[in-house]
């Protein structure tokens, strides 16, 4: 009652509030970062010579459940012929273990998983990377922006990512063109808008571009202080 305006993470957000008495309360105000990248650090050795000569699918964060990673290994088991690319995949969960299981199980050559890593590092990780892999359990029932894409958007990675339904941070990506999105379970798709990014290097470059113009277009901190303030003069 105290609020004279409250902020919500995404358009999906502000919809479950309509049928509230304090609508006008409420608005979109997305997540922020600085675009600046003011890592200096060298890659490590060890993820140097695991990446080598590739292009590089990276995926830090959480390893969970609702992240669903097995999504990812089954994009990467039906490209698995394909020898110029490789997915890393860095952090730390519940599904740790189990991811790793099924990766020695399938032989998946073309995934390492790795524990989380110090942020340089993880910059470092980034600022090698190609493209930035987000997958959401098809089960979940909110909409997600997930943090990691920021971090993706710094380093101009298009992003690849398979979501669940009644998300629509795809139209934000599809809309500015800064990767592509499926719902997660079709396969079938996943792969075609990987191959989109992995076979066509004038498309890559294109949404390597429109990635870092998506940030600091609407992901800036500077849009969120510019909101904070019309609200405020309101």
């Amino acid at each position: 009652h105290l609020s004279c305006k409250i902020g919500v993470q995404s358009p999906k957000n502000l919809e479950f509030f309509k049928k509230s008495n304090e609508y006008s309360k409420y608005e979109v105000l997305y997540n922020w970062t600085k675009p600046e990248i003011k890592n200096n650090g060298k890659i490590s050795k060890y993820f140097e010579s695991q990446i080598k000569n590739k292009l590089v699918l990276v995926y830090g964060g959480n390893i969970g459940v609702a992240q669903d990673i097995s999504n990812v290994l089954n994009l990467a088991k039906n490209l698995k012929k394909n020898k110029k690319i490789i997915f890393l995949l860095i952090g730390d969960g519940t599904e740790y273990e189990k991811i790793k299981l099924i990766i020695n199980k399938n032989n998946l050559k073309n995934v390492i998983i790795h524990p989380s890593i110090l942020n340089d590092q993880y910059q470092a990780v980034l600022n090698r990377s190609d493209i930035g892999l987000i997958s959401l359990n098809k089960n979940l029932r909110t909409e997600n922006l997930p943090g990691k894409m920021l971090e993706y958007m710094k380093y101009s990675l298009p992003i690849l990512a398979s979501i669940n339904k009644g998300n629509n941070f795809d139209k934000l990506i599809h809309d500015h063109g800064a990767g592509f999105v499926s719902f997660n379970g079709n396969d079938k798709e996943f792969k075609k808008n990987a191959l989109k990014l992995i076979d066509d290097e004038l498309m890559l470059k294109k949404t390597s571009k429109n990635s870092k113009n998506l940030l600091n277009k609407v992901f800036h901190v500077r849009s969120a202080v510019e909101r904070i303030l019309k609200s405020i003069k309101k």
